[in-house]
């Protein structure tokens, strides 16, 4: 069909534009939302299916990745992961975050702020469920440790706890200099985090092509598109945090327990609350930590989701994914 790699990445790029071009495209999260509450500067609450979970005084908090926007969790329209959860009679809560300024906010204040948001549900309900996507898992961790009389259950969606398969990776944003251009901002900008993925896994690029190219229905090119401009717009993490993931990821702090919110050690193994971890072999981000924590947590349901780090939520088989969640869910009501 094309003569070379280069003919592909123009054509692709033409059929981008020509999508987007012109196109009105609501945002979802707050289209669908019943209420928004600003909890600070820098993050809001929104909230769906509002009075569900006042029967059983329940809830849920989703906790997004702090990469990417959480819209990730709406963009397949025939089953987005945040309408199939209006099943759980619970209220649904999603911190959402706008862009922080400050270069020293850091993991453990990403956690607070988590922990602050529980005391204000608190108020309402008695029982949180606490769901984190990516690194928002390891943030939701820390929470629910840190707020065992708050928080019920815990929900990890490919959370990245062992860094160990990346260390022979992670020295090239030093390599081409980036540390220092990033050292001299108070915010890492989304295109240097785009930058960093791609110099760790510059296969996934011609495969990206592939893939798109291969299609045959246009309702999938269209969620192919949707995906990339999500990708494309995510946030500015401050450098402080930043700069702790890169050196958790170079010395397997949260593997070794060495990871402190709080004064505390984070180690999985001491959550006694009931908890959902969805995984996938094919997730390139982060394969190895499937097989890392669910040996690490006493109270564990694991779930092998077909698709990669992003596509087991918005693809074809989420619903497959749902169900079994869905019961999970449902079970800790009885």
């Amino acid at each position: 069909m094309f003569q070379n790699f280069n003919e592909k990445i123009e054509n692709y790029f033409k059929e981008y534009k020509d999508y987007f071009t012109g196109s009105d495209f609501p945002d979802l999260r707050y289209n669908l939302s019943e209420d928004c509450q600003v909890i600070s500067p820098s993050a809001s609450l929104l909230n769906y299916n509002k009075g569900a979970g006042l029967k059983d005084s329940r809830a849920l908090l989703v906790v997004p990745s702090i990469f990417n926007s959480s819209e990730i969790l709406f963009l397949n329209e025939d089953s987005s992961f945040m309408e199939l959860l209006k099943n759980s009679r619970r209220e649904i809560f999603l911190l959402e975050r706008k862009k922080i300024e400050k270069a020293e906010y850091g993991l453990e204040d990403y956690v607070t702020e988590i922990l602050d948001i529980i005391k204000i549900l608190s108020r309402t309900y008695r029982k949180i469920d606490l769901i984190g996507h990516c690194i928002g898992g390891n943030l939701a961790l820390a929470a629910g440790l840190s707020s065992p009389k708050e928080v019920k259950s815990l929900t990890l969606l490919t959370t990245p706890w062992d860094f160990s398969y990346l260390k022979h990776k992670i020295g090239l944003y030093k390599l081409f200099g980036l540390d220092r251009i990033i050292g001299d901002n108070s915010t890492v900008p989304s295109i240097y985090n785009r930058a960093l993925f791609f110099l760790l896994f510059p296969e996934i690029f011609p495969r990206k092509f592939d893939k798109y190219f291969s299609m045959n229905e246009e309702k999938d090119k269209i969620l192919f598109f949707k995906i990339e401009k999500w990708l494309a717009s995510g946030l500015p993490i401050p450098s402080k945090a930043f700069f702790e993931i890169i050196d958790a990821a170079e010395r397997d702090s949260f593997l070794r327990n060495e990871w402190k919110v709080g004064g505390m050690f984070i180690n999985p193994s001491l959550l006694k609350i009931p908890v959902f971890l969805s995984y996938s072999k094919e997730d390139r981000l982060v394969p190895t930590s499937s097989a890392i924590l669910p040996g690490l947590l006493p109270k564990v349901r694991s779930y092998e989701a077909r698709g990669g780090h992003i596509s087991y939520l918005v693809g074809k088989g989420v619903k497959d994914f749902f169900y079994e969640y869905e019961l999970w869910l449902l079970s800790l009501l009885s």
